[in-house]
C-alpha cells in the first residue's frame, strides 16, 4: 500500500538534498564525457563496425579494379545527367523563344502570368465581362432577346415575301406534262 509520505522520510529527502555538493556533480559530469570523448577516438572501435554496408563499401573501393570501375560508373552518370540539363536548357530556351506567331502568343502570356500575376487577373476579369454579362444581367439578356426577335422577323418576313413572290409567278411546264 503507497500512502502518504512520513515525516521521516520527507525530513531523510530534505536532507539529502541539502547535502548535494553541486560543484562535485560538474567534474563528474566532465570526467564522464572525456570517458565517452576518449572511447569513441579511441583505435578499439573503428567507425565501420555499427555500419555493415559501410564497411562493405569501403572494402569493394580499396580494390583497385572495383574503384576504377567505380568511378567510370560514376562518370557515365555524370555525363548522362549532363546530357539531360543540356536538353532541359535547350527545351527551356526554345519556350522562351517561340518559332511560330501563335506559339509566340502562348509565351507572352505565360511570361505576364509569372511575372505580373495582379493585372494578369485584371485582364481575364475584363475580357470575361460580357461572357459574364450574358449570364447574370437581367437588362441585358432582355436586350439580347428584343436583337434576336428583330432578326427573327426580318428572316420570316424575307421567307413570306419568297413565298409570296413564288406563288405569284406561273410554275414552268415541265416537257414531259406537255408531251403526255
Amino acid at each position: 500500500f503507497i500512502g502518504p509520505p512520513d515525516d521521516d522520510e520527507d525530513d531523510l529527502e530534505m536532507d539529502l538534498l541539502h547535502n548535494v555538493d553541486f560543484d562535485d556533480e560538474e567534474e563528474d559530469d566532465e570526467e564522464a564525457f572525456n570517458f565517452l570523448r576518449d572511447d569513441i577516438e579511441s583505435d578499439e572501435v573503428e567507425s565501420s563496425d555499427w555500419n555493415r554496408r559501410s564497411a562493405s563499401a569501403r572494402a569493394l573501393y580499396d580494390d583497385p579494379v572495383r574503384k576504377a570501375e567505380i568511378l567510370k560508373k560514376r562518370q557515365a552518370t555524370r555525363m548522362k545527367n549532363a546530357k539531360v540539363q543540356k536538353a532541359a536548357a535547350a527545351a527551356a530556351a526554345k519556350r522562351a523563344n517561340p518559332k511560330s506567331p501563335a506559339a509566340r502568343k502562348i509565351s507572352e502570356a505565360h511570361k505576364f502570368y509569372h511575372s505580373d500575376r495582379e493585372n494578369w487577373v485584371a485582364q481575364r476579369l475584363e475580357s470575361g465581362a460580357e461572357m459574364r454579362r450574358r449570364i447574370y444581367d437581367e437588362e441585358y439578356k432582355r436586350e439580347l432577346q428584343q436583337k434576336r426577335a428583330e432578326s427573327a422577323r426580318r428572316v420570316y418576313a424575307r421567307r413570306r415575301a419568297n413565298a409570296a413572290k413564288a406563288a405569284k409567278e406561273p410554275k414552268p411546264k415541265n416537257e414531259d406534262e406537255t408531251s403526255a
